[in-house]
C-alpha cells in the first residue's frame, strides 16, 4: 500500500510485512474422484476485492458448469482457513 500514500500527507511511514508460517498449514491436495469443483471467495472488503465483479463472473458461469461457490462472510478465522483449504479455486483480491 506504500505506493498508494499521499507523501504530503504522510512524509514518514513504517513499511510492515504479514508474514505467515507456510508449515501451518498443510498442504491438501484436490480429491480426483469430486467431480464438482469448489470455488470460494472472501470478501472482506467487498469493495476492494470486487465482490460485485466475482457475482456477476458466478452467476455467468452457473449458466454453464456444475460448481459449489461459497462466500466466506461473517465466518470465524479458523472456518474461513478451513473453507479455503478446501477451495479447488481461490479467489481474492481483484481492485
Amino acid at each position: 500500500m506504500s505506493l498508494f500514500l499521499d507523501r504530503s500527507l504522510f512524509p514518514e511511514f513504517y513499511l510492515m510485512y504479514q508474514r505467515i508460517r507456510v508449515e501451518d498449514y498443510p498442504v491438501k491436495y484436490p480429491d480426483l474422484n469430486c467431480k464438482i469443483p469448489v470455488i470460494v471467495h472472501a470478501p472482506s472488503a467487498t469493495g476492494g476485492k470486487g465482490t460485485r465483479f466475482v457475482r456477476i463472473a458466478i452467476e455467468n458461469l452457473k449458466l454453464k458448469y456444475d460448481f459449489k461457490y461459497i462466500e466466506i462472510i461473517n465466518k470465524t478465522h479458523e472456518e474461513a482457513i478451513l473453507a479455503i483449504a478446501g477451495a479447488d479455486i481461490f479467489l481474492d483480491q481483484f481492485l
